[in-house]
């Protein structure tokens, strides 16, 4: 039985603001997964997704509007799960939300 996995992520932010209403957004993240697949030789280090995410921030005098997009994607081998020896996810996520303020 192996251990439980133990990693470190990356988080990577930008925000740019071309007016003072208007901010745009990007992000990059490394997620590690806790599991080590069946059949890899490393037995210590689970698979990685990555992370893109791309939004925009819209300041109005009664709140805030955001709006982001991320795509997540999950490529590991695994010898046991099929004829190709490769998993590959993929998540695709958009998000909006509204703040108020007083």
């Amino acid at each position: 039985q192996r251990n439980y996995v133990n990693r470190h992520t990356l988080k990577v932010g930008l925000e740019y603001m071309p007016v003072d209403f208007l901010s745009i957004l990007a992000g990059y993240r490394n997620i590690p997964s806790t599991f080590v697949p069946d059949g890899s030789a490393e037995i210590d280090n689970g698979p990685d997704a990555n992370s893109i995410t791309g939004g925009l921030s819209i300041h109005t005098f009664i709140g805030r509007f955001d709006l982001a997009y991320e795509y997540r994607s999950l490529r590991y081998y695994d010898s046991y799960y099929s004829n190709t020896n490769y998993v590959s996810q993929s998540y695709s996520s958009l998000l909006f939300g509204f703040l108020f303020s007083m």
